[in-house]
């Protein structure tokens, strides 16, 4: 008899003699894998739930949020697909935080801010980064009602 064969009906008897505390067992693990896996879905659910009830109770002023969204287009290797890395995020946000939030915005704005521009060329100009004269531009859009759906 080879081993495998010898644990095979070592363990087939072990099972046998006590399939009770073995069916308590695996209904213990199903148990537990289906309420740990419904719990992510729950926690979810709960978030969304309170975010809704928190939109819905707080006074139009109060409720205003930001999405900032970050791009290292002062890179040169990037300067071919600028348009298309803004879109990208254009599009990202027009998804994931306009589409599912459209019941509840009134308006939207955009605030673009460029990176920080050190002045250089003339001597006055030529000093360390702490002391020398830099400057971003900012530019806001002007709020955009929603249309009534």
């Amino acid at each position: 008899m080879s081993f495998l064969q010898l644990a095979y009906s070592i363990a087939r008897r072990r099972i046998a003699a006590a399939w009770r505390l073995e069916l308590v067992l695996f209904l213990g693990i199903l148990l537990s894998v289906a309420i740990l896996s419904g719990s992510v879905v729950f926690s979810d659910l709960l978030a969304e739930a309170a975010l809704r009830r928190a939109l819905q109770e707080a006074p139009a002023e109060e409720v205003n949020f930001w999405v900032r969204i970050y791009h290292h287009l002062e890179e040169p290797a990037t300067a071919a697909r600028r348009d298309s890395v803004y879109q990208t995020a254009v599009d990202f946000v027009e998804e994931r935080v306009n589409g599912p939030f459209r019941p509840y915005l009134e308006g939207e704005a955009r605030l673009l801010e460029t990176a920080t521009f050190f002045f250089g060329g003339a001597d006055r100009f030529d000093l360390p980064n702490e002391t020398r004269p830099a400057v971003s531009t900012m530019t806001v859009s002007m709020p955009r009602a929603r249309a009534a759906s």
